[in-house]
């Protein structure tokens, strides 16, 4: 008897050893219809894969799993919302910047940086890799997205670790940077790393915002969501998903990699898929 409860121990480790692993590898692909009354209607239906929180993993021999995702989606534009990598030593393969430049192949790129590229000593040459593949990389600058005689604004917002200047904390660092960037009448989008600066995004009038850094709260719970995020602390507000406050809207991923945590538990990996309608136009 005490031999079958050993046994049947073993395998109840085993199996919850593998689903353990299977949590923390395994793609899950999420999908968003985002409304506009903002949103120009040369733009209705326009398509927007965000990549986020990289964090140099592989998905199969040159990613090319992860690739062909992001291929079958047809987007219009890529969204890149920081962490690529978490350390240096993630720049001794090729593996991230390899990714990133195959990504142009597919679609258009927009790239803003995460708190690991500012704590990344060799994040430099990492970016000018991507410029060189021809990734637009946004440091708190914004381009104009056309679609006939329509247009939209594609902000990027630098992670505030990398601030130059002295601020009383990261969210003054962000008010900054979008008291620049945020001028005229234009739909925007803003590409920014911090969740938990959405009360930021919101005030400036952003009409959705692509973020990440929080891991899906690395542990979700039924019915409670992400255990701790980075920079909220436990039981974070913003961990994964679409999220609302006035009439600016936030998409958080989940991430497509792990940083120094490498478990995940009810919480895949994700890539997230928007499709942006105008008010009436779903």
């Amino acid at each position: 008897m005490r031999r079958k409860v050993w046994l049947a121990g073993i395998c109840l480790f085993v199996v919850l050893l593998i689903w353990l692993i299977w949590e923390s590898v395994s793609l899950q692909v999420t999908k968003y219809q985002v409304s506009s009354e903002n949103l120009p209607k040369a733009f209705d239906g326009y398509r927007i894969v965000q990549v986020s929180d990289f964090h140099n993993h592989r998905y199969g021999a040159d990613n090319a799993g992860l690739l062909e995702e992001i291929k079958k989606l047809r987007p219009d534009i890529i969204a890149v919302t920081g962490d690529v990598i978490t350390n240096s030593r993630d720049l001794k393969t090729d593996n991230t910047p390899n990714f990133l430049r195959r990504l142009t192949a597919i679609a258009p790129v927009y790239y803003v940086p995460g708190n690991h590229e500012a704590w990344t000593s060799e994040y430099p040459r990492l970016e000018r890799q991507m410029r060189d593949a021809g990734i637009h990389v946004l440091r708190n600058e914004k381009v104009v997205l056309q679609k006939g005689t329509d247009t939209i604004e594609l902000l990027g917002g630098d992670d505030p670790a990398f601030a130059e200047e002295s601020f009383a904390d990261d969210a003054a660092a962000m008010d900054a940077a979008l008291q620049k960037l945020c001028d005229g009448s234009h739909c925007r989008i803003l590409l920014s790393h911090r969740p938990e600066l959405f009360d930021q995004y919101a005030a400036h009038n952003i009409d959705l915002v692509f973020s990440g850094h929080a891991h899906g709260g690395q542990f979700r719970l039924p019915g409670i969501g992400g255990l701790y995020a980075p920079n909220q602390g436990i039981f974070p507000k913003y961990s994964g998903g679409l999220y609302r406050k006035g009439n600016t809207q936030m998409v958080v991923s989940r991430g497509l990699g792990n940083g120094f945590f490498p478990i995940r538990i009810g919480n895949r990996l994700e890539l997230v898929f928007v499709t942006l309608h105008t008010e009436n136009g779903r």
